[in-house]
């Protein structure tokens, strides 16, 4: 598999991740086109409920990364490629 197959492996496998994570807790969303995950409905709380499931679907650990980088990922694009920089 080649890097943009990776990378697309992964954006597919984090809308899943989020999609499951916004019916958990009966969000309801217009699309699954997700940019910005707090209007999405994803706050700080499922902020953290998110990086538990992507560290058990990619096998990553997340606590070793600064709480600040954490705060500062704010969409869904944030989360791929900080699971990309984990992957490497």
């Amino acid at each position: 598999m080649d890097s943009s197959e990776a990378v697309q492996d992964t954006r597919e496998r984090m809308r899943r991740i989020i999609i499951n994570y916004l019916d958990s807790q009966d969000i309801h969303y217009q699309d699954t086109n997700f940019d910005k995950l707090e209007e999405i409905g994803i706050d700080s709380l499922g902020m953290l409920d998110v990086i538990f499931e992507i560290e058990g679907e990619f096998g990553v650990q997340t606590g070793e990364i600064d709480s600040e980088v954490l705060e500062k990922i704010t969409t869904f694009d944030g989360l791929v490629e900080l699971v990309e920089s984990l992957k490497a």
